[in-house]
Protein backbone atom coordinates (compact mmCIF):
# COMPACT_ATOMS: atom_id res chain seq x y z
CA UNK A 1 0.00 0.00 0.00
CA UNK A 2 1.27 3.24 -1.46
CA UNK A 3 2.36 6.15 1.61
CA UNK A 4 -0.98 8.49 0.24
CA UNK A 5 -3.09 5.47 1.33
CA UNK A 6 -1.22 4.68 4.70
CA UNK A 7 -1.75 8.08 5.74
CA UNK A 8 -5.47 7.98 4.51
CA UNK A 9 -6.17 4.68 6.76
CA UNK A 10 -4.10 6.30 9.65
CA UNK A 11 -6.38 9.50 9.76
CA UNK A 12 -9.61 6.86 9.24
CA UNK A 13 -8.58 5.08 12.25
CA UNK A 14 -8.01 8.53 14.34
CA UNK A 15 -11.84 9.71 13.33
CA UNK A 16 -13.56 6.28 14.19
CA UNK A 17 -14.58 6.59 18.13
CA UNK A 18 -15.29 3.41 19.06
CA UNK A 19 -13.51 0.05 19.85
CA UNK A 20 -10.68 -1.13 18.50
CA UNK A 21 -12.61 -4.17 17.25
CA UNK A 22 -15.38 -2.43 15.32
CA UNK A 23 -12.87 -0.08 14.36
CA UNK A 24 -10.75 -2.63 12.79
CA UNK A 25 -14.02 -3.75 11.41
CA UNK A 26 -15.25 -0.53 9.94
CA UNK A 27 -11.43 0.07 8.26
CA UNK A 28 -11.46 -3.52 6.45
CA UNK A 29 -14.79 -2.45 4.86
CA UNK A 30 -13.04 1.01 3.77
CA UNK A 31 -9.83 -0.97 2.99
CA UNK A 32 -12.38 -4.05 0.60
CA UNK A 33 -14.02 -0.31 -1.05
CA UNK A 34 -10.25 0.53 -2.11
CA UNK A 35 -9.03 -2.84 -3.13
CA UNK A 36 -12.46 -3.18 -5.45
CA UNK A 37 -12.18 0.60 -6.89
CA UNK A 38 -8.00 -0.49 -7.85
CA UNK A 39 -9.36 -4.11 -9.16
CA UNK A 40 -11.72 -2.14 -11.73
CA UNK A 41 -9.19 0.86 -12.25
CA UNK A 42 -5.24 -0.96 -12.07
CA UNK A 43 -4.26 2.29 -13.91
CA UNK A 44 -5.50 4.41 -10.42
CA UNK A 45 -2.78 6.06 -8.40
CA UNK A 46 -3.38 6.25 -4.71
CA UNK A 47 -4.51 9.73 -4.01
CA UNK A 48 -7.28 9.06 -6.80
CA UNK A 49 -8.57 6.21 -4.63
CA UNK A 50 -8.09 8.29 -1.94
CA UNK A 51 -10.41 10.89 -3.30
CA UNK A 52 -13.02 7.93 -4.21
CA UNK A 53 -13.03 7.10 -0.54
CA UNK A 54 -13.37 10.51 0.53
CA UNK A 55 -12.94 12.90 3.52
CA UNK A 56 -11.43 10.25 6.34
CA UNK A 57 -13.04 12.28 8.94
CA UNK A 58 -16.78 12.16 7.15
CA UNK A 59 -16.22 8.51 5.66
CA UNK A 60 -15.49 7.83 9.29
CA UNK A 61 -18.57 9.95 10.46
CA UNK A 62 -20.76 8.30 7.69
CA UNK A 63 -19.61 4.86 8.98
CA UNK A 64 -19.94 5.28 12.03
CA UNK A 65 -23.67 6.64 11.42
CA UNK A 66 -24.81 3.45 10.26
CA UNK A 67 -23.50 1.40 12.80
CA UNK A 68 -26.14 -0.56 14.99
CA UNK A 69 -26.48 1.74 18.44
CA UNK A 70 -26.90 -1.49 20.17
CA UNK A 71 -23.90 -2.96 18.63
CA UNK A 72 -21.73 -0.24 19.35
CA UNK A 73 -22.99 -0.13 23.25
CA UNK A 74 -22.23 -4.17 23.27
CA UNK A 75 -18.72 -2.92 22.30
CA UNK A 76 -18.14 -0.89 24.15
CA UNK A 77 -19.24 -2.31 27.48
CA UNK A 78 -16.99 -5.62 26.50
CA UNK A 79 -13.99 -3.41 26.23
CA UNK A 80 -14.71 -1.35 29.59
CA UNK A 81 -14.97 -4.69 31.05
CA UNK A 82 -11.94 -6.10 29.73
CA UNK A 83 -10.12 -2.59 30.43
CA UNK A 84 -11.15 -2.90 34.67
CA UNK A 85 -10.13 -6.67 34.36
CA UNK A 86 -6.83 -5.58 33.51
CA UNK A 87 -6.37 -2.79 35.76
CA UNK A 88 -7.28 -5.39 38.57
CA UNK A 89 -5.19 -8.00 37.80
CA UNK A 90 -2.35 -5.25 37.41
CA UNK A 91 -3.21 -3.60 40.92
CA UNK A 92 -3.67 -7.58 42.55
CA UNK A 93 0.03 -7.84 40.87
CA UNK A 94 1.67 -5.03 42.16
CA UNK A 95 -0.22 -5.71 45.68
CA UNK A 96 1.17 -8.82 45.38
CA UNK A 97 4.87 -7.90 44.73
CA UNK A 98 4.51 -5.03 47.33
CA UNK A 99 3.71 -7.49 50.22
CA UNK A 100 6.68 -10.05 49.09
CA UNK A 101 8.98 -7.24 49.10
CA UNK A 102 7.74 -6.20 52.93
CA UNK A 103 7.79 -9.66 53.74
CA UNK A 104 11.46 -9.96 52.49
CA UNK A 105 12.39 -6.52 54.22
CA UNK A 106 10.94 -7.57 57.26
CA UNK A 107 12.12 -11.31 57.47
CA UNK A 108 15.28 -11.30 60.26
CA UNK A 109 18.07 -12.44 58.16
CA UNK A 110 19.23 -15.66 60.07
CA UNK A 111 22.94 -16.99 59.48
CA UNK A 112 24.21 -19.56 61.19
CA UNK A 113 27.69 -20.45 61.82
CA UNK A 114 27.98 -24.32 61.55
CA UNK A 115 32.43 -24.58 61.31
CA UNK A 116 35.15 -22.06 62.08
CA UNK A 117 37.62 -21.64 59.76
CA UNK A 118 41.00 -20.41 61.27
CA UNK A 119 43.80 -19.60 59.01
CA UNK A 120 47.39 -19.11 60.68
CA UNK A 121 50.40 -17.95 59.12
CA UNK A 122 53.92 -19.09 59.89
CA UNK A 123 55.95 -16.03 60.97
CA UNK A 124 59.54 -16.49 60.39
Amino acid sequence: MSGALRDYFRRLDRHLACPRSLRRRLTAQVRRGAEDYLRERPEADPAEVARYLGDPAETARELLENLDPEELRQARQREGVARRALVAVLILALIGVGAWGVHLWSTPKSVEVTEVLVIEREVE
